[in-house]
């Protein structure tokens, strides 16, 4: 009876650990959407009292690599995002700090990470992708789009216990 018990529990473990790190992944895909979205719609952040005309959005992760913050960054007034000709392209010509909305904190024992630096944005208006202040182009290699990777540090180090998430140019987000 022992062993049956020390078996399920065990298993539980087990499944609970794999189903912490899905909703982990579901949760940050979410994110990312909203995120997505708010820069579509060139939402103001609430907790911003910078006045722009450009507002990106994005997802910070924090430096403990436990949380992430969703982020919004006002461009100045002088900001064309997609215009022609010699504009910045949507870049921030006079960077103003990321404001936070909100930090959503990962289940015990997952880890965020990302090739990107620590921060991904979206600009207005096709969307436009950016790691950190950088312009993912049309032409980037697959290997070079923003990805970040949960990772859960309670399982074995098998493939299943970790999943990633990537952004293409265009800001299409694909999940494992």
């Amino acid at each position: 009876m022992a062993i049956i018990t020390a078996g399920i529990f065990g298993y539980s473990r087990s499944n609970e650990n794999q189903n912490n790190l899905n909703r982990a992944e579901q949760r940050l895909v979410f994110e990312l959407r909203r995120a997505e979205s708010l820069a579509m719609s060139n939402s103001k952040n609430t907790n911003d009292n910078l006045e722009g005309k450009w507002i990106r959005w994005g997802i910070r992760i924090n430096s403990d690599n436990t949380s992430y913050d969703i982020i919004s960054q006002t461009c100045d007034n002088k900001a064309d995002p997609g215009g022609l000709g010699g504009d910045d392209k949507g870049d921030c010509t006079s960077l103003h700090p990321p404001v936070s909305l909100e930090t959503i904190k990962l289940p015990a024992g997952i880890t965020l990470s990302a090739n990107s630096g620590s921060s991904v944005y979206f600009l207005a208006p096709e969307p436009m992708v950016y790691k950190e202040h950088t312009r993912v182009e049309l032409n980037t290699a697959v290997s070079d789009f923003p990805t970040f990777t949960l990772k859960n540090n309670n399982s074995s180090s098998d493939s299943s216990s970790i999943r990633n998430i990537q952004i293409t140019p265009i800001g299409q987000i694909n999940g494992d």
